[in-house]
């Protein structure tokens, strides 16, 4: 990895680097409403490593890393730390795909698996210290909540007694499929994580002209991405656990090409010339409406043939 060696940094770089960074990682342990910080905190890793360099971005990184952990014994809570701290090693697997000319989806994927595993070791280090199985708790805390929700819209005075046995069903329908579906559903968090972080540090870097992914609008999956979703859905017929893990699948896969189909609709929409007030009106529509996240996956998927994007062009940008 290397430094940027014509780049001549003072200390007031280094001292902001260090204060952004410790700011993002701090505040969930000392009770600031900081959790949705944490979800940012491989932005400012990524990018520091970048910009300084790996040598001294790793520097900024590990004096963060060490003032954020005394801040939370002086202040707030270290178990807390652990959120964002899970957030780090995904930080670090991106700056390595930027600086390593790597492909979005490429550096995207060791980014999830990276943060992945920083979670479960996260889970695993709260249930040993608090003797909780946080993954049952969670599941626990779903169920009580939909089963809270069925008997609010049960004892309104104007919902329909004979829809009562309906919604009932529903309600039990849903509570079976949770539990089942869960494995999808933190993969597509974890995803849908790492994507933002991905976009957001792409283009902070590009604004100050530092090595970066290509622009989003160029995103694209492999081509053979399209066959693993097509399995799936026919496994979708399947009884038993093959339904279960085609499930599971379908949310993932189509969660990636949902990524893609709104990279595609950012190209088109920059390639008709649509002023931003309308471009952002039509992402608003898009996610407010059910049917705008299926119509961005269809788009995704819709590319490998229709190829919305050409010519196609997968190099790095550099600095």
């Amino acid at each position: 990895m290397g430094e940027h060696a014509d780049r001549e940094f003072g200390g007031q770089h280094y001292l902001a680097a260090l204060t952004a960074t410790i700011a993002v990682l701090a505040l969930p342990a000392i009770g600031l409403g900081g959790s949705l910080a944490a979800f940012l905190a491989p932005v400012p890793v990524s990018c520091f490593l970048v910009i300084f360099g790996w040598r001294r971005g790793n520097r900024v990184v590990g004096y963060a890393v060490a003032g954020s952990v005394l801040i939370s014994l002086l202040f707030g809570s270290v178990q807390a730390l652990l959120l964002p701290l899970a957030f780090v090693p995904s930080g670090y697997v991106m700056a390595a795909g930027i600086l390593g000319r790597e492909d979005p989806y490429k550096a995207g994927l060791k980014a999830v698996l990276a943060l992945a595993a920083a979670w479960t070791a996260s889970v695993m280090v709260i249930g040993a210290i608090g003797h909780v199985n946080l993954y049952g708790e969670m599941l626990k805390a779903i169920d009580a909540g939909l089963a809270q929700t069925f008997e609010s819209y049960r004892r309104m005075p104007d919902f329909p007694v004979e829809s009562q046995a309906e919604l009932e069903q529903l309600f039990r329908r849903m509570r079976v499929m949770v539990p089942r579906i869960m494995p999808g559903m933190l993969a597509v968090s974890a995803i849908s994580v790492v994507w933002a972080n991905m976009a957001l540090a792409g283009w902070l870097l590009k604004r100050r002209s530092y090595p970066s992914w290509p622009d989003f609008k160029e995103w694209r999956l492999p081509e053979p991405m399209v066959w693993p979703l097509i399995v799936a859905g026919f496994l979708l017929f399947a009884p038993g656990w093959a339904n279960v893990a085609a499930v599971n699948a379908v949310l993932v896969l189509l969660t990636l090409f949902q990524i893609q189909g709104v990279a595609i609709l950012l190209h088109l929409l920059e390639r008709w010339s649509v002023p931003q007030p309308v471009r952002l009106f039509i992402f608003l529509i898009l996610i407010i409406q059910a049917y705008g996240i299926i119509l961005l996956s269809l788009l995704g998927i819709a590319d490998i043939w229709a190829d919305f994007r050409k010519p196609k062009s997968n190099d790095m940008n550099e600095a």
